[in-house]
């Protein structure tokens, strides 16, 4: 990383930092160790959470963890392990059948002791993942005691519908002016807003 004075990336430049890109050659899995979890959780609560707080215009009582693939496996297992870090979560693409299903016991263990989750939760898949069984069974844990509980699936070819919704969002067909409206009329994005805000 190139060094910097803003004290976030400075506490980032002071610890040892490898970037990890898969571009399909051997899986990263079998050169990094995995685990951790607690321990940077306790590193967000300590040291992060307090310097972002401490430094920019942050608050403290509406944080958000976004994470996808691992990171969301990550987030997920903070949801259920320390709930009281983050108000807000975007899990993309979880392993939730990771390590025997793990999150998904943590789940029922957290169901078992606690009335509810004081949580928003955004959790969102490709088409060809198994989420869909997943969050169904995630949800029967918590789903009576929730107060709102959205899903959307999305179809298998959402990504090239996605790319027209940007394309009309981005300009209008005729004075290529950007217009919202374009994603804001449209029915699909209206129930995302009626179901997430």
């Amino acid at each position: 990383m190139t060094p910097s004075e803003d004290p976030l990336f400075a506490a980032v430049n002071d610890s040892e930092v490898q970037a990890v890109i898969d571009a399909g050659g051997q899986p990263v899995f079998d050169h990094y160790r995995m685990g951790g979890a607690d321990a940077f959780l306790d590193f967000i609560a300590t040291e992060l959470q307090p310097l972002v707080e401490a430094n920019y215009p942050a608050d403290p009582d509406d944080a958000t963890i976004v994470g996808a693939s691992l990171g969301g496996t990550f987030a997920t297992y903070a949801l259920f392990e320390r709930p009281e870090l983050f108000e807000r979560y975007v899990i993309v693409s979880p392993g939730l059948n990771w390590d025997d299903a793990m999150l998904m016991d943590l789940e029922a263990e957290y169901a078992a002791n606690h009335e509810d989750l004081s949580a928003r939760v955004f959790l969102a898949a490709g088409g060809l993942e198994e989420l869909e069984r997943q969050v169904e069974s995630m949800l029967a844990g918590t789903h009576p005691r929730a107060v709102s509980i959205g899903a959307i699936v999305e179809e298998p070819d959402y990504h090239a519908r996605l790319l027209r919704y940007v394309r009309a969002y981005r300009a209008h067909p005729d004075t290529e002016a950007p217009l919202r409206e374009n994603i804001a009329a449209d029915p699909h994005w209206q129930q995302l807003e009626r179901t997430f805000g």
